[in-house]
């Protein structure tokens, strides 16, 4: 993609949309407390099919 000398990042960010299919993707990042007791107790396999 070319930049001209009076392109901003919200045009640039615009153009490139335009361009090219684009999707917004939601990320969620969880950790239980204790979830390290909680393996150790239950075993990997247990803990992890309770939390899923």
């Amino acid at each position: 993609m070319q930049v001209s000398a009076t392109s901003t990042p919200a045009n640039e960010l615009l153009a490139f949309g335009q361009k090219h299919a684009t999707r917004q993707v939601t990320l969620l990042f969880a950790d239980l407390v204790d979830s390290v007791a909680l393996k150790q107790r239950l075993g990997r396999r247990s803990a992890c099919s309770w939390v899923t």
